[in-house]
Order: structure tokens, then sequence, then C-alpha cells
């Protein structure tokens, strides 16, 4: 996303150097040097069939525990065969009661729910917390870059991967795949899928609901991984490791579901531009520290 954005930046700028038979040779062969990189390609014919997790997941905003479990309730009425449910970030104010456990026991079906893990009376983590079949908390994980300037909890402390009985799944948490550094964490540790509980709020519009939704669309085609995304308000997404969307929920939905088979990928890789982002970040800092040393301060005064 940001790699890939400052070599456009950077072609941009010289070919707006050159004289125009000149800048379009060069745009035309920029151009063929980075589509194939951009590309993710065909994946490799398998010698077994694909793993899946058929999921649902219910869009539901800041829910009472009892609005959350009549829409687990009918989530599973309206998906019967659905193995696993995924409830957004913040969907409780504290780690799953007994109430919910006993939920997921007579269901038989694995629970992923956004909640509070407490720390203390001024601190918590932002959490997903994976409930099975039994009751048992089997998993967690905390949010990784808590947003700025919000009472978003105190950030994890590490990030695992939840070995599920269909493959190891990773969790971000909203705001978590805006970050590379969060998304390369979960994918070194071999991650095959991303589970994501979100809490965009109905009140930041739609505009704000789809450019979010981008993201996970972005990260699924970088990564050549299916990514799950519940937000409480929409704009949920499965995508099947691309960026197809093989379902979506709508914005607003309150009490939307969304339901198909989350594929456990076999071909997840790093972005082949991985090292370029750090190194953009590098030479952005280097031009701005140029810049600086050559104006006088009387300048950036009158700005």
């Amino acid at each position: 996303m940001y790699g890939i954005g400052f070599l456009l930046m950077l072609l941009s700028c010289a070919v707006a150097r050159l004289r125009w038979p000149s800048a379009a040779a060069f745009g035309g062969c920029g151009l063929l040097v980075l589509a194939p990189g951009a590309s993710v390609g065909p994946a490799p014919a398998l010698k077994s069939p694909t793993p899946k997790a058929n999921v649902a997941g219910l869009q539901l905003e800041f829910p009472s525990e009892e609005e959350l479990i009549a829409g687990l309730s009918k989530t599973i009425e309206k998906h019967p065969y659905s193995e696993m449910i995924v409830a957004s970030e913040s969907s409780l104010q504290r780690p799953p009661s007994e109430a919910l456990k006993d939920w997921c026991r007579k269901q038989r079906c694995y629970l992923a729910v956004g909640g509070k893990d407490i720390i203390s009376e001024s601190q918590f983590f932002n959490t997903v917390f994976v409930i099975d079949p039994t009751g048992s908390v089997v998993f967690r994980q905390a949010k990784s870059a808590p947003v700025q300037f919000f009472a978003d909890a105190v950030p994890a402390k590490e990030q695992t991967v939840w070995e599920s009985p269909w493959g190891k799944i990773g969790f971000c948490i909203c705001y978590d795949l805006i970050y590379r550094r969060v998304v390369d964490r979960l994918i070194q540790l071999g991650a095959q899928a991303i589970i994501v509980p979100t809490a965009d709020e109905t009140r930041w519009g739609e505009h704000e609901h789809r450019l979010h939704a981008r993201v996970a669309r972005t990260r699924a085609a970088e990564y050549r991984i299916s990514i799950f995304r519940v937000a409480g308000s929409g704009i949920s997404q499965l995508l099947a490791g691309g960026n197809r969307e093989a379902a979506v929920a709508p914005f607003p939905g309150q009490g939307a579901t969304i339901a198909g088979p989350l594929v456990i990928s076999r071909t997840v890789r790093l972005p082949f531009d991985h090292w370029l982002a750090p190194f953009s970040v590098l030479v952005s800092a280097a031009i701005l520290v140029r810049l600086c040393l050559k104006t006088p301060l009387g300048k950036f005064s009158r700005l």
C-alpha cells in the first residue's frame, strides 16, 4: 500500500521533469517493471482439498449481553451450518460471561467476540475472545495498535495465532489491519486466514465505512489470504484469498448477518514490496531534512 505508492509518486515526479516523448517511454517502461510484481497471480494447484471453515458474522453496535445472545441465536437459525460465529469489536464490556459460554455449549459452535480484558479500574486490553463448543475460552488476542487519541485500551504485549481445527488463524482488531507491521507478524507466525472484528460506528458515516472497507481488500490481495471482517454497523466482508468479496453485509445494517466459507489458504506470503515501505520512510525523512536545511527559518514562519 505504501511502498508501491512511493514508487508511483517517484515515477510521476521523474516523468514530470522530462519532455513528453521521453516521459512516455520512461513511464511505459516503469509500468512494465511494476506490473509483474503488482499482480497476485494464480495460486498453485493443490494435491488435496483446501480446508474451509463455515463462518457467520453478526452486525450489532455496542449491544447489551441480552441483545447479543438473541442476535447470535437468530444468526445460527439463519445459517445453521456455521461452525463459527464472529461478533464485532466491543460487543462486550467485560470478558465473556457464563451465559455466553452456555450459549456456545448449547449451539455446539465456536464464537469469536470482541470485549474488554480488564487490567485495573482504569486500564484494559481491547480483546477478541474465542470460545469453543465446550464453553471454554481457548484463545484471546488483544489489539496491537490502539487508535491514537482514543481511550482505546493498552497495546497487546504479544501477537499469536490460533491453532484452530481448520488451520492457523490470526486476529486483527479493527485498526490493526491498517498496520503492515501487525499483519506481517501474523504472516510470519504462519497465519492462513485472518478474522477482523471491528466497531466502525454508524455516526461516522457511509464514506468512512467504505474507505475503511478498502483496507481489507488491499490486505487480502497483498498477502493472498482470506479475510473475514465483521463490523458493528457494516460494511462486513468475506474475502476469499484475494480482493474478491465472496459476501458483504451493508451499512447501516444493525442485526444484519454475513456468512460463507473462510478458506484456509496455503499460498499466503509477504508482499514482494514488504522491504520497500521502511526504505520509503527513510528516503522521505532524508528529503524533509534536506529541505529544512536549505530553507531559512523565516520562510517557515511565513508559512
